[in-house]
Formats: structure tokens, C-alpha cells, sequence
């Protein structure tokens, strides 16, 4: 289609490098290298906002409304009551300023971009990367409001899609999931043999991803005797520094100070992996998928994950694999422990996950996926044609005014 002079803005929940943040930087790529002008707008500056002005893209600092957990508080619902409108407002205020002729929201729990978009009569894409548990009871009102303020839904899993009860939300979106780039690991060395097993977890540090759960798992698995090292790469959101604090702390009181290093964020996380002989996913909630996971078997690593969410979908369990129940870590201690005194199971292992991944979760393709379902609506907009469900500028900064 004829992309000249259409403009194309994504709207996302953080400026962080996380696995979310990477794929909305392959889904601009991919709308640059097509010759859209690209526009992005996040809450806060971060690396994310340096990597995408570097891709061309025109990066807008400014309030795109995100259903944080804590807003599921009296408190939280009185502050985004009081600051969500004016907020919005601004963001509809901007869409029409600007002409956009599509707006992408790249997670489910960025609400801003929706409505506004929906107010200013832009087209919009609703990417969801969630699942969306600690919604509880308001999940029975967000769902029609999907519904009602999307033209179209992308859902990175089957287990993202499927939490919407909605058949007519399901039937009119894709799943189409992420990748990463493969290219990067045709070449990694094969796993190394050391005295210690080494173990390697990335993630923001959050109580629902699940790392106090692996701590206590490695402290099951050292007290049976098993030598290891562990890596735990990520740090907390904003000021949440008591969460650290307490992992460090639960660490010491298991006498694992000497065996667990806490990293902090890492850009680059591939050496880790090379470095590893088991990845552990721990999260104790339904992941919706875990990129770092994909990568770790791109690497030819043995990965261990929880079993609920999305990793289901991507692990056989025992053939390129390991699943174990969200939140347990006796069963993680044993398949930590199996895992590590079974050179032949994580080869086998390693090897059928790396050919899955390199096969099918390309970021390339990912990307590519995901921009011709942008470029059907922008087409629908201009044609009125209709959907079906399946399984499939500048570099300047701008800090908007108040």
C-alpha cells in the first residue's frame, strides 16, 4: 500500500528494556524500514526512548494513563480518577494535532491511547501482552471497553487471548507471537561444564515474577547438596526498592549470599545465557509468554518455567523443557536438581528448544506479522473491508507540555 505520509503512533506503559519494551522497538523498525512516519509516546524518559530516536522514530514524553496494580486501591482509584481526564484529553488533543492515521497500544494495561484515540476518531490497535489477573472483578467492565474502543486486537498467546470470555473481542483479533532475533544465536557456543551449576533468571524484580520463590528453591536444592551459582538479572519499577531488599535478605537468611548475585538490569543478556546451564521462568502468575525465556532457547540452554500462561505453548514439557507449577518451589528445587545432574537430559533438552525457537519465534517474522495487521486496518479505514480471527520521522525527544 501506499504509505506516504501516513502516520503511525505507538502508545506504551514504560521507557524500561524489558521484554515488552523490545518487541514495540521491532514493531517501529519494522514501520520505518516501510516508510511510515512513526511517532511514540511513553510516560517517562528511558533507554527505550534513546534506542527508538535512534530508529527514527519521534518520541513524545507525556501521560498514557497504565492500570498499574496499585491503582486497585482506594487510593489508586482517587488518583487516576482525578488525573486520567485531563490526561486523556491532552493525548486526544495531540492525535488530532498531529493527523495520525492509526494508533497502536502496545499493552493492555495502558488505557490512555484507547480512549483518546477512540475520541479522536483515529483508528486503533489494541496489542495485548497481559494477563490481566489482578483486574479481578473490574475485568467484567474492561472487557466490553476493549470491545468498544478497539478496531482490532492482537494477542501475543493463545492464553492471552482466551482470558477474554468475549467471543466477538476473540473472534475479531490475531494472536501473533513475539520473537526475538535469531540471528543472534545460530552461532552460541554450546553449554560449558563447570564445579557449579549455573543458573540464570532475568526480569523485573516484582512479587509476581516469582523470584523469592526461585530463592527459595535454590536454598532447597543447595541444602541436598547441589553447588551452584545463580544470576538474578533485573531491577524493581520506579522506587519499589523494599522488594530487592527483601530478596537480598531472604538470600542471606538461606546462607546463599556467597551463591546468588543480583545483577540489577543487564541491557545485554546473552552473555549470561552463554554463560548458564539452566534458565528458570519462575514467575508465580500466568506469564504471557517470557521473551527472555524464547532467547534462553535460542542460546541452547535448558529452561525450567512455570507452568501457566503462555509457556505451555511454547514447552513440551520433558521434550525441549521443563514445566513446573506456578509458585512451588519444592517441584522447582527437583527439577533444578534433575536438571542439573543429568548432562544428557538438558542437552536433549536444549537442543529441541533451540531448533523450535530458531524455526518459529523469529523477531523478523514477528515483526512483519504484526505491522500487516496495522496495515489492514489502516486499508479497512480507507475501504470498509472486515475481519476474521486467526493464529498468525524524526529522532527528536519531545517532553510534552503540561
Amino acid at each position: 500500500m501506499d504509505v506516504s505520509g501516513k502516520k503511525i503512533l505507538l502508545v506504551h506503559s514504560s521507557a524500561a528494556l524489558y521484554g515488552s519494551d523490545r518487541c514495540l522497538l521491532g514493531i517501529a523498525a519494522e514501520l520505518r524500514s516501510r516508510g511510515y512516519q512513526v511517532h511514540a509516546a511513553l510516560p517517562n524518559y528511558g533507554r527505550l526512548a534513546d534506542k527508538l530516536a535512534i530508529a527514527g522514530v519521534r518520541v513524545h514524553i507525556m501521560e498514557t494513563v497504565v492500570f498499574r496494580r496499585d491503582i486497585f486501591t482506594l487510593k489508586g482509584m482517587a488518583k487516576m480518577a482525578i488525573k486520567s481526564p485531563v490526561a486523556i484529553w491532552r493525548l486526544r488533543k495531540f492525535m488530532r494535532q498531529e493527523h495520525f492515521d492509526l494508533v497502536h497500544t502496545n499493552t493492555g494495561v495502558t488505557v490512555g491511547g484507547a480512549v483518546a484515540a477512540r475520541l479522536a476518531g483515529v483508528p486503533h490497535v489494541w496489542h495485548f501482552r497481559d494477563i490481566l489477573s489482578e483486574f479481578g472483578f473490574f475485568f467484567r467492565f474492561y472487557q466490553p471497553l476493549v470491545r468498544f474502543l478497539s478496531t482490532r486486537s492482537i494477542f501475543i498467546t493463545k492464553a492471552v487471548r482466551d482470558q477474554f470470555s468475549d467471543s466477538r473481542l476473540k473472534e475479531a483479533g490475531v494472536v501473533i507471537y513475539d520473537g526475538v532475533p535469531v540471528d543472534k544465536f545460530i552461532d552460541t557456543p554450546p553449554e560449558k561444564i563447570f564445579e557449579k551449576t549455573v543458573i540464570v533468571t532475568v526480569g523485573r524484580l516484582a512479587p509476581y515474577k516469582g523470584q523469592d520463590v526461585l530463592i527459595e528453591a535454590l536454598g532447597r536444592a543447595a541444602r541436598d547438596g547441589l553447588n551452584l551459582k545463580a544470576f538474578i538479572i533485573g531491577d524493581v519499577y520506579g522506587g519499589r526498592h523494599s522488594f530487592r531488599e527483601g530478596l537480598e535478605k531472604q538470600a542471606r537468611e538461606l546462607g546463599l549470599e556467597d551463591r546468588i548475585e543480583f545483577t540489577g538490569f543487564q541491557e545485554h543478556v546473552q552473555p549470561f545465557l552463554e554463560e548458564c546451564n539452566i534458565f528458570i521462568m519462575p514467575s508465580v502468575r500466568q506469564e504471557p509468554l517470557g521473551i527472555v525465556m524464547l532467547e534462553a532457547m535460542a542460546a541452547g540452554r535448558a529452561v525450567i518455567a512455570s507452568d501457566g500462561g503462555g509457556a505451555p505453548e511454547i514447552i513440551e514439557n520433558g521434550k525441549n523443557g521443563i514445566l513446573v507449577r506456578c509458585g512451588d518451589p519444592v517441584s522447582m528445587a527437583q527439577a533444578i536438581i534433575r536438571l542439573a545432574n543429568d548432562n544428557g537430559l538438558r542437552k536433549k533438552l536444549s537442543a529441541n528448544g533451540k531448533m523450535k525457537v530458531l524455526e518459529k519465534f523469529s523477531e523478523e517474522a514477528s515483526a512483519t506479522a504484526i505491522v500487516c495487521e496495522l496495515e489492514k486496518v489502516l486499508k479497512r479505514n480507507n475501504h470498509g473491508a472486515t475481519f476474521g480471527g486467526n493464529v498468525a520521522g524524526s529522532n527528536q525527544i519531545v517532553e510534552e507540555e503540561e
